[in-house]
């Protein structure tokens, strides 16, 4: 039986290839341009050189007139004030600039955790899956090792004794794992569906092969439906996650390696029959899981081309 082994999860996280701001940069933000500190600079030394210039010219005593101290207002104010207002301005934009920065380092910021963040429940969906997947299989091989069935088996026996008498000795057989499975699967042939091949079954093949399959399963329908039934399940539910369609392939690839050729000898005629061609069939032709069904499992090389119509 192959190895059943969990493969790691992975996932590529988007590359980010905008420059997100480091400490280092923030602190640089922080710090004035060298042409912002140089027009502070120049306009408090015109400031200076206004007030020298009207002290030298008009002196430097306080004066006591309200009307000198208006003119005096008005000097500094239509002097400074415009040099002042260009600079505040300046120094606005240069503001403005920086919170745009600011902003657009928080936008990349979300961008990327929301990527970080996306990434972590795909990395999180798939562990999830797998740990199901792989413990269904797990349950699925499980089954098989409990299935078991007795045979009575009839050898030729010389008589004790006289030894002049020969005649039929009986012993029981007990198969178990997947030497069940075969047992079961030639009994299917030998004893049910040979009849359809000796046209004991007059109906269409389809519906013969349904009834001869009736008549095993009303006989060992309780070993086996619990065994197709987790087959069914592992299928439905690779096909009802979210993974892409070749990983979906993967999975139920991985599955169709659990099977023995008796198992898909098996899995083909319960699909052909009332309590698989409904829901089973479909799935098993999707994911061809009887892919790599042998000949010899088969009553006939046909009965796969009732699969493959589906």
């Amino acid at each position: 039986m192959p190895e059943i082994r969990q493969c790691d999860s992975g996932v590529t996280l988007q590359n980010e290839t905008e420059h997100l701001m480091t400490p280092k940069d923030e602190k640089e933000c922080l710090k004035l341009p060298i042409w912002l500190k140089a027009l502070v600079t120049l306009s408090i030394l015109i400031a200076i050189a206004a007030l020298y210039l009207y002290t030298d010219k008009f002196g430097s005593e306080l004066s006591s007139n309200q009307e000198m101290w208006g003119q005096f207002g008005d000097y500094i104010g239509g002097t400074l004030n415009p040099l002042f207002a260009f600079t505040a301005l300046l120094a606005l934009l240069y503001t403005i600039k920086l919170q745009s920065k600011e902003l657009r380092n928080s936008a990349k910021q979300l961008k990327k955790s929301a990527i970080a963040l996306e990434s972590q429940n795909s990395v999180l969906e798939k562990q999830n899956f797998e740990a199901t997947f792989f413990q269904l299989l797990r349950l699925y091989n499980d089954i098989v090792k409990e299935l078991h069935i007795n045979e009575t088996v009839r050898t030729t026996a010389v008589e004790t004794g006289t030894g002049l008498g020969i005649g039929l000795k009986s012993k029981t057989v007990k198969h178990e794992d997947r030497q069940c499975i075969e047992a079961l699967h030639n009994k299917l042939i030998n004893n049910h569906l040979n009849k359809v091949a000796r046209g004991d079954i007059l109906k269409p093949n389809q519906e013969a092969i349904n009834e001869a399959y009736q008549e095993f399963y009303s006989e060992f329908g309780n070993l086996i439906g619990h065994y197709f039934r987790i087959i069914y399940n592992i299928i439905k539910f690779v096909d009802n996650s979210h993974i892409k369609p070749e990983q979906k392939n993967t999975y139920t690839n991985l599955l169709r390696a659990q099977l023995s050729k008796h198992e898909l000898g098996l899995l083909l005629y319960n699909c052909l029959s009332k309590y698989g061609s409904e829901k089973m069939l479909p799935l098993v032709a999707k994911y061809k899981i009887l892919k790599h069904i042998e000949a010899d499992v088969m009553l006939s090389p046909d009965d796969l081309d009732m699969i493959d119509k589906h």
